[in-house]
């Protein structure tokens, strides 16, 4: 059995970069995203850094990004788009992080608020032990662009209370790394929250609450 377990958000903390920018030219080349669609997220994404889009709307632009996809298909696609894409533009101080918790025996999930196909590949090239993401609606086998439910905040510190009842460990024995102050209820609920790389929020708060801070540059 595990000793511990180690949540960790994929957007920003694994990956140095929101892995939807990371992916979007490829995977419109491939026809996945309708070129309109394409460069409204890019567009929006550039006005959410500049704080005149929330966070909010910029999920929902996110997830109906894809509408329309056959799920096999996109979940085929988003694999092999792991390496060129995603592996480039992982945060070398946080997996140095994972590769501990792996070494001690920690079991290592993912919790994320992106669609959970699109950190997937991660249980095949980092050994992970789970992958939680947001689940989409589909209808007849094909994405709607609507999440059914969306793993971030409170969300993700049920989901971790959950998985830590199911495998009978404590979660004064967890760790949370996340860059976001939206998912502060998480790192309240265990025992080792650190801050990667945060939000200007989520800086002064862990700061304040003398919680490590991980930066993704050394």
């Amino acid at each position: 059995m595990a000793a511990g377990i180690a949540f960790f958000d994929f957007d920003k903390t694994l990956t140095v970069k929101d892995s939807g920018e990371l992916i979007a030219l490829r995977v419109g080349i491939r026809g996945l995203v309708h070129p309109w669609a394409g460069l409204r997220f890019v567009g929006n994404g550039l006005l959410y850094k500049m704080g005149r889009v929330s966070r909010a709307a910029m999920q929902e632009i996110g997830y109906a990004t894809y509408r329309g996809n056959a799920l096999d298909v996109l979940v085929r696609t988003l694999d092999l788009l792991w390496e060129p894409c995603i592996a480039p533009n992982l945060s070398a101080p946080v997996m140095a992080r994972l590769r501990e918790h792996q070494d001690r025996e920690d079991a290592v999930i993912v919790l994320t608020a992106s669609p959970w196909y699109v950190a997937q590949p991660a249980v095949r090239a980092l050994g992970v032990d789970a992958v939680i993401g947001t689940q989409m609606e589909e209808e007849d086998g094909r994405l709607t662009g609507r999440p059914v439910t969306i793993v971030e905040g409170a969300e993700k510190a049920r989901i971790a209370e959950q998985v830590c009842r199911q495998r009978n460990i404590s979660l004064e024995d967890c760790w949370a790394y996340t860059d976001s102050i939206a998912d502060l209820e998480l790192l309240e609920t265990v025992g080792h929250p650190v801050a990667v790389g945060p939000d200007r929020e989520l800086r002064e708060l862990a700061r304040s609450r003398g919680w490590e801070i991980l930066e993704h540059a050394a």
